[in-house]
């Protein structure tokens, strides 16, 4: 069981008051001419952190090349920062609110100082995901694009830089070349298997590998000769919270490329309404240096990685008024099999009483991984129409 959280975060830019908008995305400067710096990361739910400096404070920030600059509502009002226009935006899930727009006038990141640099101010509790992370806002691409980020996983090590002279890349480095969104987002194009996928974002705000789009497997399909598997739900999340359930639908793609990279048989999951990515369980694998001025993505392997089946016991969980539900069933596995259905109460796990979840215990949950690692079976007593059972839950391969 995997628990993906996305926080891509997409402007609509219609009417007058996207030149304002597209304004911000394009301001800033780096006050440094000359700069090298190697800044720690942690992670949090398979997410980068890292610290960044704001009128001698030091505060957690979450690195997402899918989103502009993102603060809280708490820290836009600390910092006295005004919004200057208002735009229905986007989320990851296809959720739209209105958000506001600003500037914050300067932002440290290991001693670079990025300068006048556009912001959104959103609710940073209002996905209940990304309120477990507890940050204080996210390093979007709009600042990003300003220099050069390379991206040591192994090492939890940034370097951030002017010049790519002042990096060690050996001459068999894999290059991906990018476009950009107004908001300095890249966008790849992936093929799957002769079908070529444009624009899909190269996203560090998302933990999960391969996501495309039910239209692009459609193609990739189009002879039956693919083997699929299903699920359905809702296991990801966006800025906005959860959306309504949908049918993702799981292929076993036999050749994928991407730059001058090919990998073969991987999982790729396909959906009518989330945002087609590429994640951090892809990016884990390799030291990475983005260059935006070049718009270019070099990728130097650093460990082997398989993702040629999909493993599960059979569901994610849903977090809803202090209680955990099933809310998401994948097809062919024991869950399904049982009988457990999307909103079933999960009333203890192992033994341990769930009965009530708080948000801390939630959190911890998403921390720590749902059901144990390296388990093979896992007992969870269910509440189905107000009657008590028990279900022994067998981690099962779904798609191979």
């Amino acid at each position: 069981m995997k628990k993906y959280v996305l926080f891509l975060l997409i402007p609509v830019l219609v009417g007058c008051k996207s030149i304002k908008t597209v304004k911000l995305f394009r301001q800033g400067e780096v006050s440094q001419q000359e700069f090298k710096t190697e800044v720690p990361f942690e992670f949090r739910l398979g997410l980068i952190i890292l610290k960044v400096d704001i009128n001698g404070k030091t505060y957690d920030f979450v690195l997402d090349t899918g989103a502009p600059n993102v603060i809280s509502h708490q820290l836009a009002a600390e910092l006295n920062i005004k919004s200057v226009v208002t735009q229905k935006t986007k989320d990851s899930q296809g959720e739209n609110s209105e958000l506001a727009f600003a500037e914050i006038p300067d932002l440290g990141i290991g001693g670079i100082h990025f300068t006048n640099t556009g912001t959104a101010i959103a609710d940073l509790k209002q996905s209940t995901e990304i309120g477990c992370l507890n940050i204080d806002g996210f390093i979007g691409a709009n600042l990003m694009k300003k220099a050069i980020w390379q991206f040591d996983y192994e090492q939890k090590i940034i370097t951030i830089t002017n010049t790519k002279s002042n990096l060690v890349i050996p001459a068999d480095a894999k290059v991906v070349p990018f476009r950009q969104k107004i908001t300095g987002t890249p966008m790849i194009d992936i093929i799957y298997n002769g079908v070529t996928d444009k624009n899909v974002i190269f996203d560090l705000g998302s933990n999960g590998n391969f996501g495309s789009s039910s239209k692009i497997l459609q193609e990739v399909n189009k002879d039956g000769n693919i083997h699929t598997n299903y699920g359905i739900g809702n296991n990801d999340s966006g800025l906005f919270g959860q959306s309504a359930g949908d049918t993702v639908t799981y292929g076993l793609i036999p050749e994928v490329k991407f730059g001058n990279i090919t990998i073969q048989n991987q999982v790729v999951s396909f959906s009518g309404k989330k945002a087609r990515t590429i994640g951090t369980e892809i990016f884990k694998n390799y030291r990475l240096i983005i260059d935006w001025e070049k718009e270019e993505i070099t990728m130097i392997p650093v460990k082997e990685f398989n993702f040629s089946q999909l493993s599960t016991f059979g569901f994610s969980p849903q977090f809803k008024e202090n209680k955990i539900y099933i809310g998401f069933v994948y097809h062919g596995s024991g869950t399904d099999q049982q009988g457990i259905v999307i909103g079933d109460q999960i009333l203890e796990i192992n033994g341990k009483d769930f009965r009530t979840c708080t948000i801390d215990q939630w959190c911890e949950l998403l921390s720590q991984g749902f059901l144990p690692v390296g388990s093979e079976t896992n007992d969870l007593l269910i509440s189905k129409n107000g009657e008590e059972k028990l279900f022994t839950l067998t981690k099962t391969v779904v798609l191979k």
